[in-house]
């Protein structure tokens, strides 16, 4: 049942559309608020709409069959099939745009079936016919919230605030709470880092003990020393990330890396690299699509140059972050002939927080297919294969502990031409290509201090085992370092 007072335009309630400011009017009846698929409840200030209490939206004088449309989208609506009711909605607004009830129910039709920002454009149209209705209104900032809009969405809340009930004003200032959380993540942001660590390697080389082979009959011991020696590491890294709308930017990151060691020559290491790509939030996901470069030298000689496509999805279900990501690259090996290779890689990782006192576990895995580009060195073909996990937890507000552990299978498809004069674990090389597999364990304990810098110790254990024995070895290397961040 409707109360109405209006005026006539010339030329009759027809001329409605044309004539907007005509009337005011107050409609009693229940209309669906709740959006379909709001932001997550962390989120989002409030699951229903901060309308439910504010005054009804005016309508027009009973005639005409805009009244049958909008009871046809309500009804599809309560059936919860707001797909149909949109779709019915954009086929009756030929002649019923403009009618600002028509274009609220049509608007609650497009926000069901999860489309903001269609929603917004019938929201838009029944601010513009009554601009003093708040119900119109709070709609519109909530469809432009869901669609990213928080500038628009913050103006028409704030319009609202001062004339709205204190329950109403409650939930509206939780919103502006959200939009200013969410703007503040969109902003610019820069960090950097430089880093210096001090420690011991065992076997700097990666070399296996002395070791027993046969060639023709005749036995030969090939010494291969294990060098352990004092080292260094200095690190620094820039990362910029830039928002260009609610749901694009971009980011970029820079990085190097360099070790020297004390007393053992000729494997210092240098590695620099540059990465970033444009970035989008589609329904829940983070996509990074991200272009790689980096050169590692060995002893100031190139050592591995490499270019990659490695775009990563990233996102939450029930608490555990998910990521799956892919790389599909080329590297050569400047010293080394023949040695030019391309891999593609796919790899996923899930990480879950437990209990309150911040305890993460992770894990995940990766496999790796790299073919040589020249078939004459096919021996440096190989398929790799790998899965890692670990534990990490914050005992107290400074202090992070984290403990891993990582396994790698790796077969090369061909012999390397030089295979039999290394051996097998037997000393009877048996002619197969070289088969390994490499297991990795650590632990890290990190201190957050004042002012940007962090102090932390470590250790890491490698065990390689291999059927070529000149390929084997065991390695333990323990540092501690201090970092300083921006």
């Amino acid at each position: 049942m409707a109360l109405i007072r209006g005026v006539r335009c010339q030329g009759g309630w027809p001329l409605i559309r044309t004539c907007p400011r005509f009337f005011t009017a107050v409609v009693v009846m229940a209309l669906p608020v709740a959006f379909a698929g709001p932001p997550s409840p962390d989120e989002t200030p409030v699951a229903s709409s901060p309308a439910q209490n504010a005054e009804p939206l005016a309508a027009v004088p009973a005639g005409g069959d805009w009244r049958q449309a909008v009871d046809r989208i309500r009804a599809e609506m309560s059936a919860g099939r707001y797909a149909d009711a949109a779709a019915l909605a954009d086929a009756e607004s030929v002649l019923h745009a403009g009618i600002p009830l028509f274009d609220l129910t049509g608007g609650l039709a497009h926000a069901g079936a999860g489309r903001p920002a269609a929603a917004a454009v019938y929201f838009e149209r029944a601010v513009l016919v009554e601009p003093e209705s708040r119900r119109a209104r709070l709609e519109l900032a909530r469809a432009r919230f869901a669609a990213g809009d928080y500038e628009g969405a913050q103006r028409h809340f704030e319009r609202v605030l001062g004339e709205a009930p204190p329950e109403v004003a409650s939930r509206i200032e939780r919103y502006l709470a959200a939009i200013e959380r969410r703007t503040a993540e969109r902003r610019r942001r820069s960090e950097g880092w430089v880093g210096l660590a001090v420690g011991y390697d065992t076997n700097v080389q990666g070399a296996d003990d002395p070791a027993d082979v046969e060639i023709g009959g005749i036995d030969f011991r090939l010494d291969q020393e294990q060098d352990g020696d004092a080292f260094f590491t200095v690190d620094a890294g820039w990362r910029h990330a830039r928002p260009v709308t609610a749901r694009r930017g971009w980011e970029v990151e820079a990085r190097g890396d360099y070790r020297g060691n004390a007393d053992v020559d000729g494997y210092d290491l240098l590695t620099v690299g540059l990465s970033g790509g444009p970035t989008w939030r589609l329904e829940g996901r983070r996509v990074r699509g991200r272009l790689e470069a980096q050169e590692t030298q060995l002893d100031g000689e190139g050592f591995r140059r490499t270019v990659a496509l490695a775009p990563v999805v990233e996102w939450t279900v029930a608490g555990v972050r998910r990521q799956a990501g892919g790389r599909l690259y080329r590297a050569e090996y400047p010293e080394v002939e023949g040695r030019e290779v391309y891999g593609v890689g796919f790899s996923g990782s899930l990480a879950r927080q437990l209990g309150k006192a911040r305890r993460t576990v992770f894990g995940g895995g990766s496999v790796t297919a790299e073919r040589a580009t020249d078939s004459d060195y096919d021996y440096y073909s190989r398929d790799i294969a790998g899965l890692f996990g670990g534990v990490a937890w914050v005992p107290e507000g400074r202090s992070t502990i984290a403990v891993h552990g990582a396994w790698q299978y790796e077969r090369f498809r061909e012999e390397a031409p030089l295979s039999a004069f290394w051996g097998s674990q037997s000393n009877d090389f048996d002619g197969d290509a070289e088969r390994a597999h490499t297991v990795r364990v650590g632990a890290r304990y990190a201190y957050t201090l004042d002012g940007g810098w962090r102090w932390s110790v470590e250790g890491n254990g490698t065990e390689k085992r291999s059927n070529v024995t000149l390929r084997e070895y065991d390695r333990l290397e323990v540092k501690v370092g201090v970092r300083y961040g921006w």
